[in-house]
């Protein structure tokens, strides 16, 4: 897409008092690439990195749960009353809603031993670091073609400016 009218007049104007890009000369890829070039800084995460729960699977909650309480698993996947919630009980897993899955497994565990609810709520409050926290922010500056209210600068875009 090229630049309009009025854009390519903006351009030619900065091209032409703009000190930078006169020592560039005519080089136009090196002059697009100068109205394009953002700066960025990296600084320090300023908050600490946070404890979230961590993802479970109805593998393992399943397999932890057999392990701690035989027999319960089969309770669950095969009881007439429990069938139709697991759809929504495994919703809730994949999308590491704890709210949802305490909420379910909490009306489950009455079919449970005492065991297999210890491992229910170990489960549920196993938590890791948050694995999206990151220890620097990158942030971009504006390029100059941004201050100038123009989309991304082309050589093309430099050569119709300079040259009408």
């Amino acid at each position: 897409m090229s630049l309009s009218t009025e854009q390519k007049a903006i351009l030619k104007y900065d091209i032409d008092n703009n000190p930078d890009v006169a020592a560039l000369g005519s080089d136009y890829p090196a002059i697009a690439s100068y109205y394009n070039f953002r700066d960025t800084t990296s600084t320090p995460n300023p908050e600490e990195q946070e404890m979230v729960p961590q993802p479970l699977t109805m593998d393992e909650i399943f397999s932890t749960l057999e392990g701690a309480d035989p027999g319960s698993v089969s309770v669950l996947t095969k009881g007439s009353s429990w069938g139709p919630v697991l759809g929504d009980i495994r919703t809730a897993v994949e999308g590491n809603d704890r709210d949802s899955m305490n909420s379910w497994l909490s009306i489950i565990s009455a079919d449970l031993s005492s065991e297999g609810k210890g491992v229910l709520q170990s489960l549920l409050s196993r938590e890791i670091l948050d694995p999206s926290w990151q220890e620097n922010i990158v942030t971009s500056q504006p390029s100059r073609a941004d201050e100038l209210g123009l989309p991304g600068i082309t050589a093309r875009d430099v050569q119709h400016a300079m040259n009408g």
